[in-house]
């Protein structure tokens, strides 16, 4: 598969993600498909060797199970547009990337609050597929024990 293909079907992996994700997860389905899609490549590897391709392939095909991704609220943050008021936002931390919230706050207690609710929804709309195998054991070696 080419890099090329690879990006085409990973692209349009995220797209059906923001859609699937928009219930509960309204104008925040991105920065929930984002979490899943960068806890994928960072647990492959950038680039792709083309010898995990089609363990890739597979876990992408799991998402949003079976995902490695742990976000973590990490604070309330306070943002201004040009000529507005300031607000909050929420936050969020998986891996080493930041994920602020599209929805906008009154406080720090509004925005820590929606963070816990969407690190809730992120734990049912994620919970590991039991009938999937890991992602350590697609290739391994098979013995005469197995």
């Amino acid at each position: 598969m080419t890099e090329e293909e690879l990006d085409r079907l990973t692209d349009d992996k995220h797209q059906r993600l923001i859609e699937a994700l928009r219930e509960p997860f309204g104008a925040d389905s991105k920065i929930a498909a984002a979490i899943l899609m960068s806890a994928l490549r960072r647990e492959f590897g950038i680039p792709l060797k083309e010898e995990d391709q089609p363990r890739f392939m597979a876990a992408l095909s799991l998402l949003p199970t079976a995902s490695t991704a742990q976000p973590r609220f990490l604070r309330a943050h306070t943002k201004s547009d040009e000529g507005a008021e300031p607000y909050y936002v929420a936050r969020l931390v998986e891996g080493i990337r930041d994920y602020d919230s599209a929805c906008h706050f009154a406080s720090p207690e509004e925005a820590e609050v929606y963070a816990l609710q969407f690190l809730s929804w992120f734990g049912e709309v994620t919970p590991p597929d039991e009938s999937a195998v890991p992602i350590t054991e697609f290739d391994a070696p098979k013995t005469d024990d197995t």
